[in-house]
């Protein structure tokens, strides 16, 4: 089909550079032969007409097809994502994945893991500056905190606007529980805002500080890579660029090399403002 149009193409761009001058010299030849140099003239500017006309229909149909395999390529990608089972399945592999709770560190471990839902206990939450905030594992709240404040009291809801938080307390005082109950949460609430998304920095270190500017899709898609199945193209810059992802960063306090926390502060930092 191609060759066939091609040709009838050439074609029909001959049989206008010929058949008019032609008809047109046997109608009016004796005007011809009495102005050769201005039938000449105005032959060769039909002719450079003729040429760049079939230059720019050449040059449009090259776009045209350019352009129409984009759109194509463009519609296939977002029908792939807003019609493909990936969300289920990347859910059910946060809630898998957080099920039961972490033991290491434990001093005791015995045949069964508890599951992280029966034995979870909420922590409260006070907003503070970071030097205010106790060095103990356990310490009495300030004395002008006189309710207790949950992790969705400072998330807000669907519509509330982008929030940047930073859960600081001692080693061993539950933020890593806190957030993989959270992603867990977050699998059940708020679907149209809530796609947990929670990053091990100490997993993803080398991949960050070797290259600040690789992107927060591209380490998420590193990090669940073989554990969910490939994800559509663009899926995670979608539901991030669209708000609807609750990002998480946890194990900061677990880069043992102050030049790679603070490389990875810095990525952070531009994630933030890109998203």
């Amino acid at each position: 089909m191609a060759v066939s149009r091609e040709f009838s193409g050439r074609l029909g761009l001959a049989l206008l550079v010929l058949a008019p001058p032609s008809a047109l010299g046997a109608l009016r030849w004796g005007w011809v032969t009495g102005h050769p140099v201005l039938a000449a003239g105005s032959l060769a500017a039909y002719e450079a007409l003729v040429a760049a006309t079939g230059f720019v229909g050449q040059v449009w149909g090259n776009l045209r097809g350019t352009w129409a395999r984009r759109l194509s390529d463009r519609i296939d990608q977002a029908a792939g994502r807003r019609f493909s089972r990936f969300e289920r399945r990347y859910r059910g592999y946060v809630r898998q994945s957080h099920r039961f709770i972490d033991q290491k560190g434990l001093g005791t471990l015995g045949d069964h893991t508890p599951e992280l839902d029966d034995v979870f206990v909420d922590v409260s939450l006070a907003a503070r500056a970071p030097q205010q905030v106790s060095g103990a594992v356990l310490s009495e709240p300030p004395a002008d905190v006189t309710e207790r404040r949950s992790i969705w009291d400072f998330l807000g809801g669907k519509t509330a606007p982008p929030v940047v938080l930073a859960i600081i307390g001692a080693p061993g005082s539950g933020k890593t529980t806190l957030l993989r109950h959270t992603a867990r949460r977050l699998c059940d609430l708020h679907r149209r805002r809530g796609l947990p998304v929670m990053l091990l920095l100490r997993e993803s270190a080398n991949l960050i500080t070797g290259n600040l500017d690789v992107s927060l899709p591209a380490i998420i898609s590193a990090q669940i890579e073989g554990l969910t199945g490939k994800p559509p193209l663009g899926w995670f810059e979608q539901r991030l660029d669209a708000g609807r992802c609750v990002v998480m960063l946890d194990g900061l306090d677990e880069i043992a090399r102050q030049e790679d926390r603070q490389r990875l502060v810095d990525w952070v930092d531009r994630q933030i403002a890109r998203y």
